[in-house]
């Protein structure tokens, strides 16, 4: 306990100095061997911390640049940073081919050196033909560690996808352990500003409620000169801002107010909701979202429970079209905005999807839960509880 208040006590600390986003100048200097010839290289700036990348479309990027060939096969290129560093991609060219290489990217003059590229495995080819000079050796020697250590979890826990058996996924749990195994990583580097850009990434694009502790502990971990830095002062006003909303979604608070629209226009506000529901929310185009239907309308039957199905997501036509094909006779509304644009979202905490809450005939919540597993095992345990959970709280 004395722990967690020295860790609350340093990001309300530090949440108070938040610093709006300037603008770093970056140069680019990639040296090629003289034997070694592409098409195009373009530099891509990722900025997955910031709230735009909420979108979860691809690329997360805000800048990208085209290097320009000088003399002795050296490509250069300037661009701007939003922080003092970021990460990003090398993208190159040849034949109709292309390598994308994660790097790291500082103010200032980069200068990189490519020997050889192969563009079957450019994860081994970062590793053994690309080098850095000057901040960038360590930075890039940690990132090189992460990407070796996620290959390492998709070889082991990989599995292959229904519609393409080229693409592997993770499966939640192996997710969750690794995004751990990286956290731990990060902290072993506290003195390095990239294990905080790469946890305010991980800690942006993949968090839960649940997880506060987590990020509050490796926020900690950080020298007090990274903590200090304007992108160490903002992720300390994000974890402030997700413990306040975490603690108005504890089991057992009064559910926050929904306004929004159902399919055929009208306001529909839950303020006044007398029953017990399940309040999911989800999106046209996510995927996971659409292949939990099926197990939340076996939930709303066997448990004889509302559902509330909040959609995050600005397309009416196709909103009214998922619901139209997959028969959801339960309550659809949306506030048609993005994720990072709904009220609704940031009530809720909900920065990933899907995400689920079971509210109680009072109002209070009950239950919440970030996925719901996709092993039927796992899916009958969530059943059981939220069972449970409705049996105990809720006055028949």
């Amino acid at each position: 306990m004395i722990h967690t208040k020295k860790i609350l006590a340093t990001i309300l600390l530090f949440s108070s100095y938040y610093l709006g986003n300037c603008q770093e100048v970056f140069n680019y200097q990639l040296q090629l061997a003289k034997n070694l010839e592409v098409d195009s290289i373009v530099v891509v700036i990722n900025n997955f911390h910031n709230e735009d990348a909420m979108l979860w479309k691809t690329p997360f990027e805000y800048g990208k640049v085209k290097l320009k060939k000088n003399a002795g096969n050296l490509y250069v290129g300037k661009g701007s940073l939003e922080y003092r560093l970021a990460s990003g991609q090398l993208l190159i060219y040849k034949d109709s081919q292309i390598a994308g290489l994660q790097l790291v990217i500082n103010k200032g003059v980069n200068n990189v050196s490519l020997e050889d590229i192969n563009f079957k495995n450019s994860r081994l080819t970062r590793l053994n033909y690309t080098k850095f000079d000057g901040d960038a050796v360590e930075q890039n020697f940690v990132l090189n560690s992460l990407i070796e250590l996620e290959g390492d979890f998709y070889d082991k826990f990989g599995v292959a996808s229904s519609d393409d058996p080229t693409i592997r996924f993770l499966p939640s749990s192996a997710q969750n352990t690794l995004k751990i195994e990286k956290i731990n990583l990060l902290k072993l580097h506290s003195d390095s500003e990239f294990s905080l850009l790469k946890l305010f990434e991980i800690f942006t694009f993949n968090s839960s409620d649940s997880e506060f502790v987590l990020y509050s502990d490796a926020y900690n971990s950080l020298t007090p000169k990274v903590q200090n830095t304007s992108l160490g002062k903002e992720f300390a006003t994000r974890l402030a801002e997700k413990l306040n909303t975490f603690n108005q979604l504890r089991v057992g608070s009064r559910v926050p107010e929904i306004r929004a629209y159902t399919e055929g226009d009208s306001l529909f506000t839950n303020a006044d909701f007398k029953k017990p529901y399940i309040l999911a929310f989800g999106a046209t185009w996510c995927i996971p979202c659409k292949e939990n239907l099926p197990r939340l309308m076996r939930l709303k039957k066997e448990l004889d429970v509302e559902v509330i199905y909040v959609n995050l997501d600005d397309d009416k036509v196709k909103w009214k079209e998922l619901i139209q094909e997959n028969s959801l006779d339960w309550i659809n509304v949306t506030d048609d905005k993005k994720i990072n644009k709904s009220k609704i979202a940031a009530d809720f905490n909900v920065y990933y999807l899907p995400k689920y809450f079971v509210v109680d005939d009072a109002g209070k919540i009950i239950y919440s839960l970030d996925v719901l597993e996709k092993s039927d095992d796992d899916t009958q345990s969530l059943e059981s509880s939220i069972a449970d959970a409705l049996e105990n709280n809720i006055r028949w």
